[in-house]
């Protein structure tokens, strides 16, 4: 049996292909599986993802079996797999850990830690100006927060905005409340 992303077992005996209207589909289940040992085994995701480095997965989730069954109990059409929000700073998926969330909880807790440099999050040098910028994207949308004379005060700005964001996404998904409420930055 090969093994998928030298990991992975994909051990059923059905079609995780099949045709549908005469074109050949994935299975979500599959697909999110495979997506996910991607993240945490291959060597080319973690290059153009490097926040997915040093992620792993459980033992039981190594097999496509297992996971496609809690995929079944858990799976909403349209989520993300998260495997930070219910505790955060998470680098293992599993059933433990994992939920799926709606994709604009998903994106506004990513950190993009390798696309910003040496600023805090948020915050970049317009060189043009030699001010800072702060901006976040809310719902896809990217938000210009202003230009500032220091890195920190366009991070204040940036915090208070993405804890507004945090707090009314809470207000919008209550049910994901609890989790995000322990994403709230710190204020300094």
């Amino acid at each position: 049996m090969k093994l998928v992303y030298g990991v992975g077992i994909n051990d059923t005996s059905y079609n995780i292909r099949p045709t549908v209207n005469g074109k050949k589909v994935m299975r979500p289940s599959y697909r999110k599986w495979l997506d996910m040992l991607g993240r945490c085994y291959s060597d080319k995701v973690q290059e153009r993802q490097p926040t997915y480095i040093g992620c792993s997965v459980t033992k039981e989730w190594l097999t496509f079996s297992v996971f496609a069954t809690w995929f079944k109990e858990n799976y909403v059409e349209g989520y993300s797999l998260d495997k930070d929000i219910k505790s955060k700073g998470n680098k293992v998926y599993g059933p433990e850990m994992c939920i799926f969330t709606p994709k604009c909880i998903n994106n506004l807790l990513t950190d993009h830690r390798a696309a910003r440099g040496a600023y805090p999050q948020g915050v970049y040098l317009h060189k043009p100006t030699n001010k800072f910028v702060a901006k976040i994207s809310i719902d896809s949308k990217v938000n210009h927060l202003g230009y500032f004379a220091t890195p920190e005060l366009a991070s204040k700005a940036y915090i208070k905005a993405k804890n507004n964001e945090i707090k009314r996404k809470c207000a919008q998904y209550p049910e994901f409340a609890g989790h995000l409420m322990q994403h709230l930055l710190p204020t300094k």
